[in-house]
């Protein structure tokens, strides 16, 4: 039981670990789908027309660009997974990292086989043929708010435009689309578990008391800084990717249709960096707020109820800890709009305790 000063009564350990999980989790599958349920762009309210002579360098560089997003991305998702997994095993096992790992996979492979191109693939039989009983599963009828602007911004061009590409190019590309959502998700669930683990302490009982319990609970801060860098990072790479993705058919249109698709691509990259945002706050700050908890209640234990020797306590033991300074560099860390704050308000939680 984690104690609560101020409540009057005592948290279960588990209330943090599960609220860290369950918060992503609620936000993705319940909130967004239960807001925006119904209110996505509708194909057929879009009409876009290429231009009188297409101009292939534009698009080349959109092309390019892209794909230079998604291998930093890359870059920093696939160190992130496995951060994720080896600290997960290294303190709780390695069969806790290998199911950690099977199950990040398993999520990352249901957004690769719900990709639009490759749910196409599947079911023309032109290809992943071996996703088949999974894309019977994941692909239904039903179109979420991610898929409607997906379809507006991307896929209306691909259909109404006809191909601009070599068809080789194209297939390439959409491929490495497909394989950015897979990556990000799974390294994501990855992160959230890890971020779930680091507010389970070490040992329940007397046995961790004393120097013992200090010393995991400055591990855990140290993790949990540690696991909003990755988090932070990954997340913002994955906005910049988004807004690269949602740029790239805007190229081969008429400025009558880029003028219509703008405003919705914008607002995709940043709906996308809002509810990335929202996934790492509601995994990050149960744990912040379990760990502030405890170490109040451990230094009071150690000191007394004076603020001033609490704070020196804390100071001491390097487990002083700034919530509101947290929750602006997680804030900061995937923001929509600019790559520079996420940056400053990284740095503020990694220079901040």
């Amino acid at each position: 039981m984690t104690p609560s000063p101020g409540l009057g009564f005592k948290i279960p350990a588990a209330t943090w670990p599960a609220l860290a999980f369950a918060g992503p989790l609620f936000t993705h599958l319940v909130l967004f789908n239960l807001v925006f349920g119904g209110l996505g762009p509708e194909i057929a309210d879009f009409r876009v027309k290429p231009p009188a002579a297409f101009a292939p360098g534009p698009e080349t560089v959109a092309r390019l660009t892209y794909a230079l997003a998604c291998a930093v991305f890359f870059l920093a998702a696939v160190p992130a997974f496995v951060y994720a997994i080896v600290t997960i095993a290294n303190r709780r096992g390695r069969p806790a990292g290998y199911a950690v790992a099977v199950f990040a996979l398993l999520v990352g492979l249901v957004t690769f086989t719900s990709d639009e191109w490759v749910g196409d693939h599947v079911e023309a039989g032109t290809g992943f043929g071996w996703l088949a009983w999974l894309s019977e599963l994941v692909n239904s009828n039903r179109v979420s708010i991610g898929e409607s602007l997906r379809n507006a911004v991307v896929e209306v061009p691909r259909m109404q435009v006809g191909a601009v590409l070599d068809p080789d190019r194209e297939e390439h590309f959409m491929l490495i689309g497909a394989l950015a959502g897979g990556v990000g998700t799974a390294t994501t669930s990855a992160l959230v578990l890890r971020f779930a683990e680091i507010a389970w302490p070490d040992r329940i009982g007397p046995e961790l008391a004393g120097a013992a319990e200090v010393e995991d609970l400055h591990r855990r801060w140290q993790a949990l800084r540690t696991t909003l860098l990755f988090g932070g990072l990954v997340l913002t790479l994955a906005v910049v990717a988004t807004r690269s993705f949602y740029a790239w058919p805007l190229t081969f249109l008429d400025d009558d249709s880029v003028t219509l698709l703008t405003p919705i691509a914008t607002f995709g990259s940043g709906f996308w960096g809002t509810l990335y945002t929202l996934t790492l706050v509601t995994a990050a700050m149960p744990v912040a707020i379990a760990l502030n908890t405890r170490i109040a209640a451990v230094a009071a234990d150690h000191v007394g109820p004076s603020v001033d020797d609490q704070r020196a306590w804390r100071e001491a033991n390097r487990l002083l800890l700034y919530p509101r300074e947290v929750l602006s560099g997680v804030l900061a860390a995937a923001t929509p709009l600019l790559a520079s704050p996420a940056i400053e308000g990284l740095g503020r939680v990694l220079g901040g305790g």
